[in-house]
């Protein structure tokens, strides 16, 4: 997994008392109301969410596999998962000062633009993201233990799709090529198990140069060379005078992120 969100915000809201009203008039509170009634339903909203351990990469599998089908396989799954957060969670508990000095340490040599001070900062956050990485990857182990063979392989090829149409979300696939993509890593499946890290890069650059002739329109293609959208500057809210962000845009990396 690429990209990684460690740093998480919150945010207190104060509410003042209004005065009282004069005698006769009636109180003004339909907005304070409203208030309590959206702040309520979005407590509800996170309740569920946080119900619900299937998330991102986890869900995508439940689908895959159609685990609303199999409660027990689900419930297995659910716990082996919730007994990996609980083991990330105890270890960015555990690693918070040194998380933070890293994060400081590149933020500051990224607004400097001091490479060597950016160097030092990577050495700093390369054995932590290790260490992430592989209580990530022995809980995703744990899980794929608990399917069977026909499963692992669906969901490898599954995860491959996925992978292979996140490159291509700037095309704008269609229903029928997204089914032709399936088609062609179905076929590149058995080649890619068990292939070596420079056995399988090669074998995905023939996947995509195949998918790129044979079923990308020349349109889908100029639209791959085009330039992408350079990333809106995050600090750019702070600056001050800046009423807006900077007009530029980018694309958000594709949400089947794999771990």
């Amino acid at each position: 997994m690429k990209a990684t969100k460690w740093l998480l915000c919150g945010v207190a809201l104060f509410v003042l008392a209004a005065p009282a009203p004069a005698e006769g008039e009636k109180p003004d509170k339909p907005a304070v109301r409203k208030s309590k009634r959206e702040k309520a339903a979005k407590s509800k909203g996170d309740k569920e969410r946080s119900k619900n351990v299937l998330r991102g990469y986890w869900a995508m599998l439940a689908v895959e596999l159609k685990l609303d089908e199999n409660p027990e396989l689900k419930a297995k799954i659910e716990a082996k998962v919730k007994e990996g957060q609980e083991k990330l969670a105890a270890w960015e508990k555990a690693n918070a000062a040194k998380l933070k000095e890293a994060r400081e340490a590149m933020v500051e040599a990224r607004k400097n633009k001091d490479r060597q001070a950016m160097q030092k900062a990577r050495e700093l956050m390369r054995p932590l993201i290790a260490e992430r990485r592989k209580i990530e990857e022995e809980n995703k182990a744990a899980v794929m233990a608990l399917l069977s063979p026909a499963q692992r392989a669906q969901w490898k090829l599954a995860e491959t799709y996925y992978q292979v149409v996140g490159r291509y979300a700037r095309a704008g696939l269609t229903a029928e090529q997204k089914k032709q993509v399936r088609e062609l890593c179905a076929k590149s499946a058995k080649a890619l198990e068990g292939a070596d890290k420079r056995a399988r890069s090669a074998l995905m650059r023939k996947l995509h140069a195949e998918i790129e002739q044979k079923i990308l329109t020349e349109e889908q293609r100029e639209k791959l060379k085009a330039p992408k959208k350079p990333k809106r500057d995050k600090n750019a809210r702070k600056h001050k005078g800046s009423k807006s962000p900077p007009s530029d845009e980018s694309e958000k990396p594709s949400r089947a992120k794999k771990s």
